[in-house]
């Protein structure tokens, strides 16, 4: 227990308003980029405040897992951009069965979680689509 009570008094010195110290939010609910920025070369980074957030973490999981964080493996730049449209059952007012589940299927998610009987969360490529 007090091992897990450090764990989460470390993650939450890291957290900030609406994003806790394990977590970094890439785009508002309507699919608007958020702490990702454009750069003069056209592609996306991440801003310096969420990586500096991200890299906290990871060596709070590096020191407790012993799993060693090497910073030359990750990359917080020149990305490309794509939205998407994140969807529910139930915000939907769909009820899962046969027919609702292969009318779900046919739009290709691209990801998709079941996340209660009643309910699917899903991603499709829209308004982008990957290459």
């Amino acid at each position: 227990m007090n091992a897990m009570d450090e764990f989460f008094r470390r993650r939450d010195e890291i957290s900030v308003p609406n994003e806790r110290g394990d977590r970094m939010r890439i785009s508002l609910p309507n699919g608007d980029p958020f702490n990702i920025q454009k750069t003069t070369n056209g592609l996306y980074k991440l801003n310096d405040n969420a990586v500096d957030r991200v890299v906290k973490f990871m060596k709070i999981l590096s020191e407790l897992t012993e799993w060693k964080y090497k910073l030359d493996d990750w990359t917080w730049e020149d990305f490309n951009l794509y939205r998407f449209t994140k969807k529910d059952f139930s915000r939907e007012k769909r009820r899962i069965n046969g027919s609702t589940f292969n009318e779900f299927m046919a739009q290709n998610p691209l990801t998709w979680a079941m996340t209660s009987g009643q309910n699917i969360e899903y991603t499709l490529e829209e308004p982008d689509k990957l290459p």
